[in-house]
């Protein structure tokens, strides 16, 4: 039996999956001694150069290099330590991030796949026959993809490592839009937490005096609501929510990281959420002026859904946020066109516009078409409306981003 650290490294973009692993391992009652978290590096300068430690680190798509280079430096500093690399891209392309260093790729749902490499790291043994884990022998990969998990069988805050944040209300999800990792990575079955969970990590977080409460979904109105027809226990879960906080603390529905598709931002729901919630914004994922567009994405709603949003939206009160996408694949002239008119008229109704260009994401559908890009008249009418506070969202970074995958 071994103490040998299971070693975290916490960024800003993989907090939240970190902390479902580390709550799992406290739950299933692994000593403190084996956990550690690391959200900079100069942190390990205690830790013996002979370590035989797993690190674990999780990476987004464009996270992969500077994780790639970090587990590289860390290898050279503890050459008798193994790193693991989960997250969407790694459950893409293991292959690729073994070969460029790592000595496993975590592949699918982590909460059981962690204890199984917490068990085996303490025995001393190989992690060679935990579910998840793939390697490579000779040239084949070898390894099984771990299932999707119970959620309601592991906690969502790490109490012990002081790791808290959104609470998980679904995971899963049933559109299958052809650009987005998350149908692919956790399923198109939708998975919701119980109002009973939900409430208990609520009243958890009353209980430590948090001031903010945010939950975490791929449609936040969609909770034991996958068509938008049944609304009433979202509803009368805000209402429990609200209940259990009381009226000094903030609670933040319906954006970032549970924001909202349009058809489901009905007139009901919207003053629902401005009567129990205190967010002034709602983000709606439009992503496309164009019909076609929308159908070819898979995003199953419609451009007349996008405006009625809007409309819903302020006749509540509250402010709205519309996501776009531009540049995306088979995305015609007339496309274009069509989703820049959308954007005008949605600056005219009082709406705020978060742009982004299409970046191919592995695993998807999409991972192998071209970057977006979008004309250079059309990036100087973005940057006048960033410098006006009317456009936001990350599409200089994601333009520049896709001209050196294009290079």
């Amino acid at each position: 039996m071994t103490d040998t650290p299971l070693v975290f490294r916490l960024t800003g973009h993989n907090r939240t999956a970190m902390r479902s692993l580390i709550a799992s391992l406290e739950a299933a009652g692994v000593p403190p001694s084996m956990i550690r978290t690391v959200r900079e590096l100069h942190e390990l300068d205690d830790l013996p150069a002979d370590t035989a430690a797993v690190f674990l680190f999780s990476a987004m798509t464009a996270d992969l290099d500077r994780s790639v280079a970090e587990m590289r430096h860390l290898r050279d500093r503890f050459p008798n330590a193994r790193f693991i690399i989960g997250g969407p891209h790694a459950s893409a392309r293991p292959r690729e991030v073994i070969e460029r260093g790592f000595d496993h790729a975590a592949v699918g749902e982590g909460e059981e796949m962690i204890r199984g490499i917490a068990e085996r790291v303490r025995e001393g043994v190989s992690l060679d026959g935990v579910r998840g884990l793939f390697r490579i022998e000779g040239n084949e990969l070898v390894g099984d993809k771990a299932s999707p998990v119970d959620i309601e069988r592991f906690p969502m805050m790490a109490h012990r490592a002081k790791l808290y944040g959104p609470i998980e209300i679904t995971r899963g999800c049933a559109s299958v839009c052809r650009y987005c990792q998350t149908s692919f990575f956790h399923g198109v079955a939708e998975r919701w937490r119980s109002r009973e969970a939900i409430l208990a990590a609520v009243r958890e977080l009353a209980a430590r005096e948090f001031a903010y409460y945010r939950f975490l979904s791929p449609n936040a109105l969609g909770w034991h609501n996958p068509d938008g027809r049944t609304p009433e226990p979202l509803h009368e879960l805000l209402a429990a929510v609200r209940d259990a906080v009381g009226p000094r603390r903030k609670v933040i529905f319906g954006t970032f990281p549970a924001e909202i598709r349009p058809e489901f931002a009905t007139r009901e729901s919207m003053a629902v959420i401005k009567r129990y919630c205190d967010n002034p914004i709602i983000v709606v994922g439009g992503q496309s002026g164009s019909d076609r567009m929308l159908e070819h994405m898979h995003r199953g709603h419609t451009v007349a859904d996008i405006y009625r949003a809007v409309e819903n939206t302020k006749a509540a009160g509250l402010h709205p946020i519309v996501d776009l996408i531009f540049g995306l694949p088979g995305e015609t002239p007339d496309d274009l066109a069509l989703t820049v008119a959308l954007m005008e008229r949605l600056l005219v109704q009082g709406a705020h516009i978060r742009g982004h260009i299409f970046m191919p994401l592995p695993g998807t559908p999409w991972e192998h078409e071209r970057p977006g890009e979008v004309p250079d008249e059309l990036a100087r009418r973005f940057k006048w409306m960033s410098s006006r506070g009317m456009l936001s969202g990350c599409w200089e970074e994601q333009s520049a981003l896709n001209r050196r995958a294009d290079n």
